[in-house]
């Protein structure tokens, strides 16, 4: 019985030490460049407004070089835990964006208006690379 304890207890041990940090606990990287022509905003809210009361977001706005590019309504946390401070992810749909240098930031909106935007955070993207080319000869 106690050799059956000990293997439980390392087991959920080992499984907990294992676990990848809740993602709105990591750093993004500053500048990430997008390969493709759409991208996807991932960002962290915490479901209250600004005294620190709960409120519901009816909607994320997201700003492409300081235009609204999408305003996503009735969003769905991608990741409904939240970490130790009560924030949940959020994987907007996807955007078109072109190649180039980029920002984009992201605002919470309720019933009665839009909250403050994060500082813009900046992006490059480029296209793919050419596909395989295939069928190679020499005469």
């Amino acid at each position: 019985m106690k050799f059956a304890a000990v293997c439980l207890f390392l087991l959920v041990a080992t499984s907990v030490s294992a676990q990848t940090p809740h993602p709105c606990d990591v750093t993004p990287a500053p500048n990430p460049v997008v390969v493709g022509r759409t991208f996807t905003v991932g960002f962290c809210h915490n479901g209250k407004d600004l005294n620190g009361d709960p409120t519901t977001v009816t909607a994320f706005k997201i700003y492409l070089d300081g235009a609204v590019v999408l305003t996503w309504s009735n969003p769905t946390p991608s990741s409904p835990t939240p970490n130790s401070k009560g924030y949940v992810l959020y994987l907007a749909p996807q955007i078109p964006i072109g190649r180039g240098a980029h920002t984009f930031a992201v605002t919470g909106v309720n019933v009665d208006g839009e909250g403050p935007s994060i500082n813009p955070i900046g992006i490059t993207t480029k296209v793919p690379p050419p596909s395989l080319v295939i069928g190679a000869f020499v005469r």
